[in-house]
């Protein structure tokens, strides 16, 4: 980490000529802040006021983005892939959406609202991912997940702690829900999410030998408990698989051929068996019985769900019943669908006339045709075979899992490319997914 504290931006500091790219780091810092730790959101549940710090991402992006020296050849085609989906997506939601015009739920002002969010994704995205390229130059890329996993585990913090913390009394969002953790972003369903992304870049940074073992076990703890918090269906089925994806990863490193990994890979499944053991005989099975009874029904309703596999309105809190209405939507517009942003808004399901899909697949189906979802099927099946195929070790893994957090994450959701903490962090895991990494590489200091 010591380009935060590198002669250059101390020099800067104290109003000396420095190299323009020393300065990144500080709109970095500030944008991050903003993004992985929801200031934006904050500063609107404390001021009432809508989008009050959104010029501050725009500033500090614009700043990082012209800051930073940049090739068209620093520009891999992961990236490239996925901002060309996130640009036709735009265009074709928008030529939808004036060739039914008068033929649908379409408008320009919610059109208008999925313009923004698409673009600022773009944005967002793209800054994260020059500013990682250019920092994978200077230092190891995983130095930057250190620092973004820094901001992602106050935000773990805060959805653990809201209580203590005070934060119900200022997030306005949600506020009606008692009984789930809503932390900085005033929403369950985020606040889980976020949970399972902090536990991913968790163990990512034990295959990196940032943290020790035990630390590890520790924030895999916290992250599971603070998805559990949220009592987001989605968040906690995503919790225990992505739990499964890292012991069958490790049960195949017990393997290996290296006696090193073959020694960590079973201290680990050893003690996570041991914890796992202690923790719902002493943790779990307390924590259940003294659920609040609308907690207790969540966990039920999911239970059923996953158990009994009982997909219908009850266990999906009605989504079921919108998806069968957007299927039968989308049969009738295959080619263009309805309009950009015209499946987000309620009155176009007579199953639930308040909510949109919540569901991304059939979001972009129903708003720009069953090209653009099999252009986005494409991407992720993309991304996952480079993850197997091309990334080796700890950076395969990384990208894996967070497409696979990611995808989960959007058949429950109509606003994956909406939420800024998840893009920033998918940009700051594209810029080093490439990256070649020396074996002896992995023998870094110790920092938890």
């Amino acid at each position: 980490m010591n380009i935060f504290f590198s002669s250059e931006s101390i020099r800067f500091l104290f109003g000396k000529k420095v190299k323009p790219e020393s300065v990144a780091i500080y709109p970095f810092l500030l944008l991050s802040l903003l993004i992985f730790c929801n200031l934006n959101g904050i500063l609107f549940s404390i001021f009432k006021i809508s989008a009050l710090g959104s010029p501050l991402i725009l500033l500090s992006s614009l700043s990082i983005i012209s800051l930073v020296s940049v090739k068209p050849g620093d520009f891999n085609w992961a990236f490239i892939t996925f901002i060309s989906f996130l640009l036709m997506f735009l265009i074709t939601g928008w030529i939808s959406g004036l060739v039914n015009f008068d033929k649908s739920f379409f408008s320009f002002s919610s059109a208008l609202k999925g313009t923004r969010e698409l673009i600022t994704a773009m944005i967002i995205i793209t800054t994260y991912y020059i500013f990682g390229n250019w920092f994978g130059k200077k230092n190891h890329p995983d130095q930057l997940i250190v620092l973004v996993f820094v901001f992602f585990f106050i935000t773990l913090l805060a959805g653990i702690f809201e209580n203590v913390l005070g934060l119900r009394d200022y997030m306005s969002v949600g506020v009606g829900d008692s009984e789930r953790s809503l932390g900085f972003f005033g929403n369950p369903n985020e606040t889980g999410y976020q949970a399972n992304l902090t536990m991913m870049l968790s163990f990512y940074l034990y295959l990196r030998k940032r943290i020790r073992i035990l630390s590890l076990l520790l924030l895999l703890s916290l992250s599971f408990y603070g998805a559990v918090l949220s009592f987001s269906k989605s968040a906690i089925l995503s919790s225990i698989i992505l739990i499964v994806l890292i012991s069958v990863f490790q049960l195949f490193r017990a393997f290996s051929r290296d006696r090193i990994k073959r020694f960590e890979s079973w201290k680990f499944i050893i003690l996570f068996s041991l914890i796992l053991f202690l923790g719902i005989r002493f943790i779990i099975i307390p924590f259940v019985k003294d659920l609040a009874p609308g907690q207790l029904k969540r966990l039920e309703v999911m239970t059923n769900l996953i158990v009994k596999g009982e997909f219908d309105n009850k266990t999906t809190s009605k989504r079921a019943g919108i998806f069968k209405d957007a299927i039968d939507l989308i049969k009738l517009r295959p080619v263009l669908g309805y309009g950009l942003n015209a499946f987000s808004k309620g009155g176009m399901f007579k199953s639930s006339p308040k909510h949109g899909v919540h569901n991304m697949f059939l979001k972009i189906a129903g708003e720009s045709g069953i090209i653009m979802l099999l252009f986005f099927l494409f991407t992720l099946i993309y991304f996952i075979w480079i993850s197997i195929f091309k990334i080796k070790g700890a950076e395969g893994f990384l990208l894996f899992s967070f497409i696979l957090l990611f995808s989960l994450y959007s058949f429950g959701s109509h606003n994956s490319f909406g939420d800024k903490f998840s893009i920033g962090l998918f940009g700051v895991i594209l810029s080093i997914s490439y990256k070649t990494i020396k074996p002896n590489s992995e023998n870094k200091k110790i920092i938890l």
